[in-house]
């Protein structure tokens, strides 16, 4: 499994089982360079340590524009990840 990918699922706090069935659907990933998976990473991990600390500011500083313009603020935001994203939420 990629580093990249490694990284970005056990930040999610998900188990090492899901982690390969996951990095199954991620061949493509081999192609990231090391600057953009170290990028990819620090902005997963961030946003899980901004979920952890109730930060929803930070957390949704991290948000993709597509998400932000379906979620325009971060309570919004937020309440969607505790509803549909609870292990992303609290992993």
């Amino acid at each position: 499994m990629a580093d990249g990918m490694r990284c970005m699922i056990l930040a999610a706090g998900f188990s090492p089982a899901l982690a390969m069935f996951v990095s199954a659907g991620f061949a493509e990933a081999a192609a990231i360079g090391q600057t953009d998976r170290a990028a990819i990473c620090a902005m997963i991990t961030g946003q899980i340590a901004a979920f952890r600390a109730d930060d929803a500011g930070t957390a949704y500083s991290f948000a993709a524009p597509g998400i932000k313009a379906n979620f325009p603020d971060a309570k919004t935001f937020v309440a969607m990840v505790k509803r549909h994203y609870r292990t992303v939420y609290r992993p």
